[in-house]
């Protein structure tokens, strides 16, 4: 756990995959458009290396942070 989580944490509103992009996503651009093919294989590469196996790379942690909040 990083000790700055605000800094070097997730931006919960995005997906899974948008946050593993997010650090690049300058280079994934054309004309200030991304390209949704590259960010997914950047993203599908990233979770591979990491051995992350979310239920899906669209998963919004922030939905998890919901819910896990409506039990208690």
């Amino acid at each position: 756990m990083p000790e700055d989580r605000k800094r070097h944490g997730l931006v919960l509103p995005l997906t899974i995959a948008r946050n593993l992009t997010l650090p690049t996503l300058r280079s994934m651009a054309r004309f200030g458009f991304v390209s949704s093919r590259r960010e997914k294989a950047a993203a599908d590469a990233s979770l591979r290396t990491m051995d992350i196996h979310p239920r899906t790379p669209r998963w919004c942690p922030e939905d998890s942070r919901a819910a896990t909040s409506r039990r208690w």
